[in-house]
């Protein structure tokens, strides 16, 4: 009788232990084509968790032959469900993808570190949405392929200049409700013109200095 006892126990723990797998993986199923959250091994990129609800990408797996660069605002990893916050140090670095693509960073981002897309071979364009706070030194620099950048209004700094051997870049658009930094003719100023941060790729010979630069 005891070892009918223990086996219907057994049985009922077993049951237990399927019905909820299969509702995690319903769980993960949902989330997945329901409301568009990958699973950290789908985007075959590295993740860091900076808290329970914050994570930020480290790396991208060099063996997978990606087309270009996809950024997830959210994405799950484990059965938790984390925002991308930012893109580390030397994240993207040296990312050759297939062919020419553009970059639309994600508004769950605050932050694009050190050389995190130096030497992007294949990047035609990036926007830069008001959540990312700070760009990093040499965050885009050699991405020779690079053309156009815009920038939404929000961005508190410019660590020197981030696009550093970008030999195609001739446009960018800084919105003109931004309270730090202006564009005019190809050139990315400090909002007072008192600084060039970027002058264009095109730029040969001479050319005039607003009065009201300071620095360059």
């Amino acid at each position: 009788m005891k070892i009918g006892k223990n086996f219907k126990k057994y049985i009922k723990y077993v049951l237990f232990v399927v019905l909820l797998i299969g509702i995690l993986q319903l769980y993960k199923f949902v989330l997945n084509n329901y409301f568009g959250i990958p699973n950290d091994s789908d985007t075959h990129l590295y993740f860091e968790n900076e808290s329970f609800f914050e994570a930020e990408i480290t790396g991208y797996h060099t063996y997978y032959d990606f087309d270009s660069i996809s950024i997830p605002e959210k994405v799950l990893i484990g059965y938790n469900i984390y925002s991308v916050t930012g893109i580390k140090t030397g994240a993207f670095k040296n990312f050759k993808g297939k062919d020419t693509f553009n970059l639309v960073i994600p508004s769950s981002v605050t932050s694009i570190e050190w050389e995190a897309f130096q030497n992007c071979r294949n990047l035609k364009s990036v926007v830069i949405p008001s959540s990312v706070k700070y760009v990093g030194v040499n965050a885009f620099k050699d991405c020779k392929k690079l053309s156009r950048v815009i920038l939404e209004k929000g961005l508190d700094c410019f660590y020197s200049n981030p696009f550093v051997g970008c030999l195609n870049l001739t446009d960018i658009c800084v919105d003109p409700d931004d309270p730090n930094y202006s564009s005019d003719d190809g050139f990315l100023y400090h909002k007072l013109k008192r600084e060039i941060i970027t002058a264009p790729a095109y730029l040969k010979g001479s050319f005039e200095i607003p009065s009201t630069v300071w620095l360059i």
